[in-house]
């Protein structure tokens, strides 16, 4: 495979690729990667309310999303703006779209093909705005006259991405989490839009995850996984591209796939662990305690009454009434003002989510 990064890379191979790439080495990865996974999907499936730690998970992703495309926010900021829904930075807006893009993404049936319009309907979301696959064009990535292209996408994404499509509704006998690495990389290289394209294959890469019947919620930290080895994944991605060097980039994708899956089952446990204190504590100190309100408050690491009052069906009073309970110099939680709004933190939460 000749590659020029001057010319559009039209000779983007088809999927599955030519020659050897289930190697033994992705192989024994992939054993230990699906087995993460499948203990993952069961810890979930045990959990009495898994949106109530997959939503702050959810978050935590978004960050990280955020920071890949280099528009960073604090997770106070995060937090805060998810709980006030107004005033928020570029940063936290744009994290927070990428939050809304996966939830939407997961509403899709399982058993549905997956098109185009998934793509669209994804990036859309991310953007904030609707969007379209290009047209042939010619763009290209890199710095122009000064630094030179570093690569230019296929002249026509539209003939490439229903070619993906193709591929990934009918893999063609290849395992389902080596068929996600592969379609991850072609997303990546077709790059079908003017913006969104890296947070778009994100979330795509999750939904393939639960099309094949891998995991069934957005529980990976996918985004963090990638951002802490970027250097690594651009450089397996690029030789992939410019030789075809398929089995490094595979052997990367399934480790940070098991990586990934460790590090949710740690995050789950650590969550269960803050819950059950903050119920301890509730139930001392609440008389008639609405199970509700622990799992609102997981939830929503930062929230208001309001918030309480209705995911509780009680009065604005009564919540705020509890919330004030759980707080001062022992109280699992902490209070401060924004504006004209009182917001409560669940500090206990907060710090194992950040553990």
């Amino acid at each position: 495979m000749s590659w020029d990064p001057q010319a559009a890379f039209d000779d983007l191979p088809a999927l599955p690729p030519a020659g050897e790439f289930e190697t033994k080495a992705v192989l024994k990865n992939l054993v230990e990667a699906r087995a993460a996974l499948a203990r993952l999907d069961a810890r979930i499936n045990a959990l009495p309310n898994p949106t109530a730690m997959l939503k702050p998970m959810t978050l935590l992703e978004a960050r990280a999303g955020a920071a890949l495309k280099g528009t960073d926010t604090t997770t106070d900021e995060l937090f805060t703006a998810e709980t006030l829904g107004s005033g928020q930075s570029y940063s936290a807006r744009e994290a927070l779209r990428y939050r809304d893009a996966i939830w939407q993404a997961f509403q899709i049936p399982q058993s549905a093909p997956l098109s185009s319009k998934t793509l669209v309907d994804i990036c859309s979301t991310v953007l904030g705005h609707d969007t379209r696959i290009m047209t042939p064009r010619g763009e290209y990535a890199g710095t122009g006259v000064i630094h030179g292209r570093r690569y230019t996408p296929p002249s026509d994404p539209a003939r490439h991405i229903g070619a993906l499509m193709d591929f990934v509704n009918e893999p063609e006998g290849v395992d389902p989490l080596i068929a996600t690495g592969l379609a991850h990389y072609q997303l990546s290289a077709i790059r079908p839009f003017v913006y969104g394209n890296s947070r778009t294959g994100r979330v795509f890469t999750m939904l393939l995850l639960r099309h094949y019947g891998l995991l069934a919620d957005p529980a990976l930290a996918w985004s963090r996984q990638f951002h802490e080895t970027r250097s690594i994944y651009s450089k397996l991605m690029r030789n992939v591209t410019s030789r075809g060097d398929w089995e490094p980039w595979l052997r990367y994708f399934v480790g940070r796939v098991l990586a990934a899956a460790q590090g949710s089952l740690a995050l789950i446990d650590r969550l269960e662990q803050a819950q059950g204190e903050l119920a301890a504590t509730a139930r001392q100190r609440i008389s008639r305690l609405d199970d509700g309100l622990i799992d609102a408050l997981t939830v929503h690491p930062y929230v208001r009454a309001v918030q309480i009052g209705d995911e509780c069906g009680v009065s604005r009073q009564t919540a705020s009434l509890w919330l004030q309970t759980l707080t001062g110099p022992d109280g699992p939680l902490a209070v401060r003002r924004a504006g004209r709004h009182v917001i409560y933190i669940n500090a206990t939460l907060l710090q194992a989510l950040l553990a």
